[in-house]
């Protein structure tokens, strides 16, 4: 939750042009990956029962296609100012994180250490996850006078 409202507060504050390449290929990606999620679920309750299933509409795919790429910009320029790595001993304790959602965790470990697909998504979001802690860290410390009321909205 916290992470998605600094996203939408990173989203407020900057305003960019799209690389139009980089939209394409987001809307590209998005349908790819609604397509194999529905075929997928074709393969557990059979093919036929998924043709009439409702496909994202244009306007929202778009949508989510702007919001990926403009928060895909706006953290690369994030971790040119705010260096955070990431050390094994992170990378396996959320690898092991992961391994536990699965009926055979110690498989699902192997398959993610040999997997360097997986391996590099899981650093990418560690990578991120520091990013945004230090850069709530940092907004936190800000002053700022607030009202009761919007005090309380913070939760």
């Amino acid at each position: 939750y916290f992470k998605e409202k600094l996203f939408d507060q990173l989203l407020v504050a900057n305003h960019f042009e799209l690389p139009a390449m980089m939209l394409v290929n987001a809307k590209k990606r998005i349908r790819e990956d609604e397509e194999a999620r529905l075929a997928d679920y074709g393969k557990k309750v059979g093919a036929d029962k998924i043709k009439n299933l409702p496909r994202m509409t244009d306007d929202a795919l778009t949508k989510i296609a702007e919001r990926n790429v403009k928060l895909h910009i706006i953290m690369r320029e994030l971790l040119k100012v705010i260096q955070v790595s990431v050390n094994d001993k992170e990378l396996a304790a959320k690898v092991l994180e992961y391994a536990r959602n699965y009926d055979n965790p110690e498989e699902a470990m192997r398959w993610y250490m040999k997997s360097k697909e997986a391996i590099n998504q899981t650093k990418a979001e560690l990578i991120e996850e520091k990013a945004l802690d230090e850069l709530a860290m940092r907004v936190a410390t800000l002053p700022k006078t607030v009202s009761y009321q919007e005090m309380l909205a913070l939760g």
